[in-house]
C-alpha cells in the first residue's frame, strides 16, 4: 500500500518502475489506468488517468518500464483531503490486473 502526497497548485506527476511486471507481461500492449476516489467504496471517480487520456494520462516507456500519471492543475486544483487510489493496467482482451493503490494527499499549496 502506498502514500503519496501532492499539491493542488502544481501538475500532479507520479512515477512507478515497473519491471518486475514487465518481465510477466507484454506492458507495451497494455491499457493503463488508475482511479482517485473519496475512499475505496466510492464510486464517485474524482480523477481517471489513462493510456491516452486527454488531460489526466498515464505513460509507459516499454525500455526503461517506468510509468508515469500526469494531470494538470486544472484537474487537481480543487482537491484538498486524503483520497483512495489504485492503479493498474488491461491486457487485450483481459481483466484489470491491479498492481498497487493507497492513499494520496493533496495539500493546499502555497504559490500561484
Amino acid at each position: 500500500m502506498l502514500t503519496l502526497t501532492a499539491y493542488n497548485n502544481e501538475r500532479f506527476q507520479w512515477s512507478q518502475n515497473l519491471t518486475a511486471w514487465a518481465e510477466i507481461y507484454n506492458l507495451a500492449l497494455a491499457t493503463f489506468r488508475m482511479h482517485v476516489r473519496p475512499d475505496p467504496t466510492s464510486s464517485n471517480v474524482l480523477i481517471e488517468f489513462v493510456t491516452g487520456g486527454a488531460d489526466a494520462v498515464i505513460l509507459y516507456d516499454n525500455t526503461s518500464h517506468i510509468m508515469v500519471a500526469s494531470a494538470p492543475v486544472a484537474k487537481v486544483q480543487n482537491l484538498k483531503l486524503s483520497y483512495a487510489f489504485d492503479f493498474g493496467f488491461t491486457m487485450p482482451g483481459g481483466e484489470f490486473e491491479r498492481i498497487d493503490g493507497g492513499t494520496i494527499e493533496f495539500k493546499q499549496g502555497v504559490t500561484r
